[in-house]
């Protein structure tokens, strides 16, 4: 049986546009879906408690459809989003608008998945986590926590 080698550990994981639109399309599927239910409740004239209903799914689909726009326009500037794992260490760019955040391998206390958020959590020492959404190279949650540690253990070894 031959053994199939890592993958290089230095890698740039650029954000799985794919997979983030396929995401978005859902949300407006159920954006219109929503919106649809709501126009024909409130037109067949509902009780006061009905009318809760209405405002509440009419607040679901507006969020959905913002949630919408907002993945379009970030996968038009899909370069600008990505995770870099470097011999230095580990850097997330884009995130939430945020620029670009690195750390170094040596600051990392832990590399964990976060099992309710379904998200890597990237514990440094004296700083907040670094939260990473598995939306980078089309890595899954746990995938994606073992690239970065293999990248970690690289680094290690490197030194």
């Amino acid at each position: 049986m031959t053994e199939v080698s890592d993958p290089e550990p230095y890698r740039r994981l650029p954000l799985d546009v794919p997979g983030e639109l396929s995401v978005a399309r859902l949300r407006l599927i159920g954006a219109i879906v929503c919106a649809i239910a709501v126009v024909l409740l409130a037109l067949g004239d509902p009780p006061l408690l009905a009318w809760v209903c209405v405002l509440g799914g009419a607040a679901a689909s507006l969020g959905w459809t913002v949630m919408y726009a907002r993945t379009r326009k970030k996968t038009k500037r899909a370069d600008d989003h990505f995770v870099a794992l470097a011999r230095e260490g580990v850097t997330l760019a884009g995130e939430s608008g945020a620029g670009e955040r690195s750390v170094p391998w040596t600051r990392v206390e832990t590399i964990e998945v976060d099992e309710e958020r379904l998200v890597v959590r990237v514990a440094i020492e004296d700083e907040d986590d670094l939260v990473i959404e598995p939306q980078y190279g089309g890595l899954g949650a746990y995938d994606l926590a073992e690239a970065l540690e293999r990248a970690r253990r690289a680094s290690r070894e490197a030194t």
